[in-house]
């Protein structure tokens, strides 16, 4: 049987990640036009993710340092990539802790990861090359090369596994960011020549090919990095300092917007929001609001400190708090699920204990909780019921994906959600197809601005119909979505092969080319 689904008057859900629609009991409660489903389960405690070009996630297990490999669409079952070595992960905090995929990715099938080590008190980040289906057309896995490992930073300081940072992040243009904790080392966060405390900015797409040793340093700083020039070659890697625990942030290339959510000691926990690197964000001396000075530190820079954009204080009696970075709202070229344009530029965060997501209007550095909007759980909780959200981010299909309690989900827009206006004057309408190629399933979207006549069809190279995936008809204005198993109108697989989707309607006739390959 062949699979079409047509969504009227709301915003493109693509069918890779559609196949559980009911809301499952463990789901968040979300505002109305929203939903919360499950992408993948049966894991351990999941510290972080990132996604393949192709829409595949990787994502690392804190305790057990396994590498997963998951397919949102369901068809491949999630699959364990390799288990970093040495990795320390006996600590409540320590274990494997961040990962990022190479923007050159599959030329440069390279993932880099950032962990405790073993076999030194240090936190490394450690870049190692994939081998297997690189490009997601194959239908099989992935294999880490344990030979292929080159350390980045060998040496960053862990005398104490706590407060160990450790997110990684590419920005557009290249660059990597490296969040470090302090380390519990008192004085060491404002320190420009300490690397604890910081947020690091490295130029790693340089570093040679092939295993080896950690380069120099100097290898690794960008040039227009705000110390570039110290003559203290740790300072001139630093892009943000003054930081107790700043494990989780998000970074806008856009508009060169960076939100750190730096988890608190005793009393606050904070949200730092800046346009400009060389900030330093106060700690020790401040937390959130509050003086919280370490006897020992001098501080030669207060009069250049800056405030926390946001901060909130810790449960009455003492309960457990830990802030995690939500994500930034923005243009994502390739979202096919974005949030509204009025989310745009905010801040979401959640705290890892309390499970309630928040939602946050920044402006001049300076962030406040946003005005509730339809369905919204609680006045200030913008979603709740998120079981322990180790790490949250924006994926390139526009949702707010998180790993929670052995699982990754994600938040999407489904419904009605305030573009109808805009579809009206929003130009002829339009086709797209995705992923090309494939070896399953191809979706192809297409928005109509008004209701009128549509017809929707797969051709071979030739021209000949293969298969109707909307018979002609009258459909109403919005986005829709089909897809196409392969399949053609007799139920019989289709040579691999270029074919194209034809997309008629009363007065426009568009196409797009598809690839199949060889079907599972």
């Amino acid at each position: 049987m062949h699979r079409i689904l047509v969504l009227h008057r709301g915003h493109l859900f693509a069918l890779a990640f559609l196949l559980a629609l009911a809301i499952p009991a463990g789901a968040a409660v979300v505002p109305t036009g929203f939903s919360d489903v499950p992408v993948a389960s049966g894991f351990g405690l999941i510290s972080n993710f990132d996604f393949l070009p192709d829409g595949r996630v990787i994502a690392v297990e804190r305790l057990s340092a396994k590498v997963w490999l998951i397919d949102p669409t369901g068809v491949v079952p999630p699959d364990t990539i390799g288990v970093i070595p040495e990795v320390q992960g006996t600590s409540s905090e320590a274990g494997l802790i961040g990962i990022a995929v190479d923007p050159r990715w599959p030329a440069k099938p390279y993932v880099y990861v950032d962990y405790n080590s073993i076999a030194s008190p240090n936190i490394r980040v450690t870049r190692y090359a994939l081998t297997g289906d690189l490009d997601g057309t194959q239908g099989t896995g992935l294999l880490l090369d344990r030979a292929s490992r080159r350390d980045i930073l060998a040496d960053l300081p862990d005398d104490f596994p706590l407060h160990n940072g450790g997110t990684l992040l590419f920005a557009a243009d290249g660059t990597m960011f490296v969040s470090v904790g302090d380390d519990n080392v008192p004085c060491s966060a404002p320190d420009l020549h300490e690397l604890r405390g910081k947020i690091l900015r490295l130029a790693v797409l340089g570093v040679s090919d092939g295993p080896g040793y950690a380069p120099d340093y100097q290898t690794l700083v960008p040039p227009d990095n705000p110390y570039s020039t110290n003559p203290d070659p740790r300072t001139r890697l630093v892009w943000a300092y003054g930081l107790r625990n700043p494990w989780t942030y998000d970074y806008d290339s856009g508009t060169g917007t960076m939100a750190i959510a730096d988890v608190g000691a005793d009393s606050y926990e904070e949200v730092d929001v800046t346009t400009e690197a060389g900030r330093n964000f106060g700690w020790p001396l401040y937390e959130g609001p509050w003086r919280f000075e370490y006897g020992l530190c001098t501080y030669p820079d207060t009069l250049t400190l800056t405030a926390p954009s946001y901060w909130y204080a810790h449960p009455a009696g003492g309960g457990s708090a830990a802030i995690i970075m939500g994500g930034i709202v923005r243009p994502i070229p390739t979202a096919i699920v974005p949030f509204p344009p009025g989310y745009l530029g905010n801040v979401f965060y959640v705290d890892l204990y309390e499970g309630v997501l928040r939602r946050l209007e920044c402006a001049g550095g300076t962030c406040s909780l946003a005005p509730p909007v339809a369905g919204q759980p609680t006045p200030d909780g913008w979603a709740t019921g998120l079981g322990f959200p180790m790490r949250m981010r924006f994926g390139p299909d526009g949702a707010l994906w998180y790993a929670g309690e052995g699982e990754l989900r994600r938040i999407a827009a489904v419904g009605s959600t305030g573009i109808e206006a805009a579809l009206a004057t929003a130009g002829p309408p339009s086709l797209r197809a995705f992923p090309i190629p494939s070896t399953s399933l191809v979706h192809l979207s297409y928005r109509l601005p008004t209701a009128g006549p549509v017809t929707l069809f797969v051709t071979d190279a030739r021209g000949r119909r293969v298969r109707t995936l909307v018979p002609e008809g009258s459909a109403e204005a919005g986005d829709h979505v089909a897809s196409w198993d392969g399949l053609d109108d007799r139920g019989v697989r289709v040579p691999a092969g270029i074919y194209f989707g034809a997309f008629r309607t009363a007065r426009h006739t568009e196409t797009q080319r598809l690839v199949m390959l060889r079907g599972r």
